[in-house]
């Protein structure tokens, strides 16, 4: 029985570890995608109210990423709201993507996402799934609609 315990211990502080090992290469495989660089290659969209909007798809974890930007011109805050539309591999004409209006409150100044898994800028990456739930989407192209001020 001693035998039994000692391997029964070895055994789940192996799988154990392994477990540790493989969810902590998950997380640094994920946070080491590597994004352009993010002052280069941004795709100016419109100028409204004295916001400028642009957007630019990068590679992110194997598959394109659009990052949205904006810069706010104001000496104040402002909140927008904006529907996105996608240009995507399966589906070549532009769609509406289905979660519907997005709305974020911009401080004076640029507000862009630091790298393509920036949990604190989520609503400024958008992921195939935000597309089309039935299937990820591979974008190709994206353009801002409906966008309006408060």
């Amino acid at each position: 029985t001693f035998l039994m315990a000692t391997f029964t211990l070895l055994f789940f502080s192996f799988t154990a570890s392994a477990r540790i090992y493989q969810e902590d290469s998950k997380k640094l495989q994920f946070l080491s995608y590597p994004v352009q660089n993010l002052d280069e290659g941004w795709v100016l969209d419109t100028t409204i109210n004295k916001v400028v909007f642009y957007h630019k798809i990068v590679l992110c974890e194997d598959r394109n990423v659009v990052l949205l930007k904006f810069e706010n011109q104001n000496d104040f805050e402002i909140t927008v709201s904006w529907k996105g539309n996608f240009k995507t591999k399966q589906i070549p004409a532009f769609i509406e993507g289905f979660k519907g209006p997005n709305t974020i409150i911009l401080k004076s100044g640029s507000t862009n996402p630091v790298n393509c898994s920036d949990v604190n800028n989520s609503i400024l990456i958008i992921t195939g799934v935000d597309v089309n739930p039935t299937f990820i989407a591979d974008i190709l192209d994206y353009n801002f609609q409906e966008i309006s001020f408060k």
